[in-house]
């Protein structure tokens, strides 16, 4: 199994001129502050970044409660984006990011279409 780098794919990817949608867990500095951040990013099929997102939702709690069947602990390793909802050229539209626990609330739609 052949093993690529991040520039590698960006490079293949380009080549094939294929475009995707990818989340990862993103460390930002920021006014000498690190963030970390539950990120995506949308890349068009020249490989160019063509916008990024950061969750701004994130569900469950900071700490184990051993109570809980389930543990949802994202809150305990990110912190809300600071970004809000917008809107990219791609594909031949318009297109919009949410990630996850996004998608469950009301005004994550209404932020993307709204006109600006």
């Amino acid at each position: 199994m052949s093993k690529f780098s991040g520039l590698a794919i960006v490079l293949l990817i380009a080549e094939v001129g294929i475009g995707f949608y990818l989340g990862y867990a993103e460390l930002a500095w920021e006014v000498g502050q690190a963030r970390h951040l539950n990120t995506s990013i949308l890349v068009d099929g020249s490989g160019d970044i063509v916008g990024n997102y950061r969750k701004a939702h994130l569900p469950g709690h900071h700490e184990h409660e051993p109570w809980r069947p389930f543990q949802h602990l994202e809150k305990r390793y990110f912190e809300p984006g600071n970004q809000g909802f917008g809107t990219w050229q791609a594909f031949g539209g318009t297109m919009g990011m949410a990630l996850c626990n996004d998608r469950r609330w009301p005004e994550t739609y209404g932020l993307i279409t709204e006109p600006k």
